[in-house]
């Protein structure tokens, strides 16, 4: 493993988040034009321009060469130019795949990302929660939990460490096992 010690730049990740941030517009404008990179262009070419965007730390044109060089874009070059009537070639910009997997990628992060359990489903988690499945692993009680989850074991061994002469279970002393989350979604193809 490297691992290496650098001064921490407040500018630098300043314009790291705003770059996110900027992509995450860009996708949504692609959205919008219905995959029409240069009418996406033209709308945050002029939402740039209204709101001083990144506030000098870029300029529009080095997004878009950023947009190239991320491989989400590519020039090609077209019969005609619509802003350009009385003819001549004009370059235009057409979407990649990659840039299309990014939409396809930032689309599904949204859909799902405050997806919660609900109902029937088998949609693995990584958080624990409600469901049928009981795992090995317990915690404290805390209003709400379900009786039939109480390990009843850890909770009488909780009350005997306060004394055995006085065998008394309390709210404090029980255990509930954790259930693995299910969560459920339809994906429609």
């Amino acid at each position: 493993m490297h691992i290496a010690y650098l001064e921490f730049d407040m500018q630098e990740a300043l314009r790291r988040m705003g770059v996110k941030q900027l992509m995450k517009l860009w996708n949504e404008l692609l959205l919008m034009a219905s995959g029409d990179v240069d009418q996406a262009l033209q709308w945050m070419e002029d939402i740039w321009e209204r709101h001083d965007l990144m506030q000098g730390q870029m300029s529009f044109d080095e997004f878009k060469d950023l947009l190239e060089q991320e491989g989400l874009i590519r020039r090609r070059e077209s019969q005609f130019d619509p802003n350009n009537p009385e003819g001549g070639a004009g370059t235009a910009f057409e979407l990649t795949k990659r840039g299309e997997r990014n939409i396809r990628k930032d689309s599904l992060e949204h859909i799902f990302k405050d997806m919660k359990s609900l109902g029937d489903g088998d949609h693995r988690t990584p958080n624990a929660g409600s469901s049928n499945e009981r795992l090995p692993e317990t915690r404290p009680f805390a209003f709400g939990d379900l009786s039939s989850d109480i390990d009843y074991n850890v909770s009488i061994r909780n009350a005997l460490k306060r004394g055995i002469d006085d065998v008394s279970l309390t709210e404090d002393d029980l255990e509930v096992y954790e259930t693995e989350q299910h969560a459920s979604c339809a994906t429609v193809l």
